[in-house]
């Protein structure tokens, strides 16, 4: 149920016009408070259906991905064209993992979740006339098969580190959680 509904705020970032896909949103303010809003509804539906011995729930992060290069794998006469919005909308992304970190942290009892971006990146430096300032950059044709889709290798490092936090959070208990049961041990012995 809730991943269907994180499901669908992913979906609403981009929009699909036959095969190629736009950025829906121009304004990231309004977009960001949407999603966060949304989210932290699904943090109190998940409080307040939580019972005492249930898991831990932690968000996942959106990796990036680029409508320049889906647009190019579907032959779109112009994919440049889409360049603009790629900035744009890896500023959304940026913005909503961010949002996504602090509701881990403050809401979700310091849950962490994978940073998929991060496998996507490959480091480069500057030039020797300029500053030598190490820089990222997003390595979309080699890691994805089509500008927003994972190849098997890639879609199978997440797998794992989907599988590896779910196991975290399904096994270790909040700190909020460790601390009344030791409270309830220590209280026990008092007596």
């Amino acid at each position: 149920m809730y991943y269907k509904r994180a499901s669908i705020f992913y979906q609403q970032v981009k929009k699909k016009s036959g095969r190629y896909l736009n950025l829906r949103f121009q304004n990231t303010s309004s977009i960001i408070k949407y999603i966060k809003d949304k989210l932290e509804d699904i943090i109190l539906a998940i409080k307040v259906s939580r019972k005492k011995n249930t898991p831990r729930v932690t968000l996942l992060e959106i990796p990036h991905y680029s409508l320049v290069e889906y647009n190019s794998s579907q032959k779109h006469p112009e994919p440049r064209s889409f360049y603009e919005d790629d900035i744009k909308l890896s500023k959304q992304i940026d913005s909503i993992n961010s949002v996504i970190r602090q509701l881990n942290t403050s809401a979700l009892d310091n849950a962490r979740s994978p940073r998929f971006s991060l496998d996507l990146t490959r480091p480069t430096k500057g030039h020797k006339g300029q500053r030598a300032k190490a820089r990222s950059h997003y390595n979309f044709k080699h890691v994805y098969v089509d500008g927003e889709h994972p190849n098997p290798l890639l879609a199978k490092l997440w797998y794992q580190r989907i599988g590896r936090q779910m196991v975290f959070d399904c096994f270790t208990k909040s700190k909020k959680h460790r601390h009344r049961h030791r409270k309830s041990k220590n209280s026990k012995f008092e007596n």
